[in-house]
């Protein structure tokens, strides 16, 4: 029993290896896809192992690369849910709200889900980013105008608090 999971825990890795190696010499989206995959095997074989921590944040980066966005959520809730402990908890708060602004364009669930991120991580290095993104959720204008505010440097305590 223990070779075989051993095996099987050998054989994922090294699929997870050689599926990354293959994204980093030339991305593809049916690579990422298969990526994706395995670490989610690996994550549901093995979910004691500390890897499956790390192994469900890159699915759930993996997922929100290839636009997924409810598979990405689900990736970053079961890290929040079975891996409180692990030190990508933060981001994967963070992450969330980003899936929910860029990949679902839902504006109501990003911007609550940036709030719970600064209520949750005030220190964090990315708690100013949160509320850059809520204010300008918040303003209702355009992408454009956000970035023409910025090229103008006209950054104003609008989005800053």
């Amino acid at each position: 029993m223990f070779a075989a999971c051993q095996s099987k825990k050998e054989k994922l890795n090294a699929q997870i290896a050689e599926a990354e190696k293959q994204i980093f010499e030339s991305y593809s989206a049916e690579t990422m896809s298969q990526l994706v995959a395995f670490y989610q095997d690996y994550a549901r074989a093995f979910p004691k192992d500390s890897l499956s921590a790390e192994y469900l944040f890159r699915a759930a980066n993996g997922n929100r690369s290839l636009k997924k966005g409810a598979e990405a959520l689900a990736n970053f809730d079961a890290v929040i849910a079975n891996y409180p402990d692990s030190r990508n908890v933060p981001e994967c708060y963070f992450l969330r709200a980003f899936v929910y602004e860029d990949v679902l364009y839902d504006i109501e669930n990003a911007v609550q889900a940036y709030y719970e991120f600064v209520s949750r991580f005030p220190s964090h290095e990315l708690a100013i980013t949160a509320s850059i993104n809520i204010a300008y959720l918040e303003s209702g204008k355009s992408t454009n105008d956000i970035v023409a505010s910025f090229e103008e440097n006209e950054l104003t305590e609008d989005f800053v608090e």
